[in-house]
């Protein structure tokens, strides 16, 4: 956790040696993690909405991919896009580009499905802690159209989403989720309309990391495994010692 205003990260490399990085990256994230739990591996980042970008398009280097792979039914929703300039809050211009807000999802409206939801649905590993970031910003809607709808993870996890709530329709925002992957091995992440047959619903963009596990643990792991085989050895050989002195003084008797 970084409690200044100001980071500074250097490479010292050995005597005779050079630094090498490919790349950092730096990002809020919510004050509840533990110490324990903030080593997060990317594994999913989506431009919703819009097409792949490169790294040179976004300030930070960040790969944006399309998210139609990952629909879960292709005709439950449409691309909208809009060439409105988001209104970002101080700090906040770097959580994700421009081009990420000004391309989405929305639900497809249906009079003949009560209740209606989108779903993205990604391979995770089974069992594993995933922090889920979702990006929004109204190109959708305006003020005599409010757009509150619901945000799922995996089907029980539920929050109601209204832009009003954060500082307004041209201003974006995202949410944060940190969700356990069951044993399906996949990852839902699902948007659904508050209202029967009601016309709401939009994601900009969706990043999905996961939770490394702790390096210090795993190398006690290996400790802890390596002394019991080494004790093991040492018993067995013992044993085989023990066993061939019987035999020694068995054979002077006779």
């Amino acid at each position: 956790m970084i409690n200044l205003p100001k980071l500074e990260i250097r490479f010292v490399p050995d005597r005779s040696s050079v630094s090498l990085i490919n790349a950092i990256e730096v990002f809020s994230a919510p004050n509840d993690l533990t110490e324990s739990a903030k080593n997060l591996r990317t594994i999913y980042r989506l431009n919703v909405g819009g097409k792949k970008t490169r790294p040179e398009d976004d300030i930070l280097g960040r790969t944006w991919s399309p998210d139609d792979a990952f629909l879960y039914r292709k005709d439950s929703a449409r691309n909208i896009s809009s060439t409105q300039k988001p209104n970002h809050q101080s700090g906040s211009e770097l959580i994700a580009p421009d081009f990420v807000y000004r391309t989405a999802k929305t639900i497809v409206s249906s009079d003949c499905i009560f209740m209606i939801n989108v779903t993205w649905s990604f391979k995770v590993k089974s069992n594993y802690r995933h922090f889920i970031r979702a990006h929004f910003f109204d190109i959708k809607n305006n003020e005599s159209q409010p757009s509150d709808f619901y945000l799922y993870v995996n089907g029980h996890w539920r929050l109601h989403v209204n832009p009003f709530d954060h500082h307004g329709l041209v201003t974006p925002f995202y949410i944060d989720v940190i969700n356990v992957s069951d044993g399906s091995g996949l990852l839902n992440v699902s948007l659904g309309n508050t209202e029967p047959y009601k016309d709401a619903g939009f994601l900009n963009g969706l990043e999905v990391m996961e939770f490394l596990e702790d390096s210090s643990k795993g190398s006690s792991y290996r400790v802890y495994i390596i002394a019991g085989c080494a004790a093991l050895a040492l018993v067995l050989v013992l044993g085989l010692l023990f066993l061939l002195c019987l035999k020694w003084r068995r054979s002077k008797k006779i």
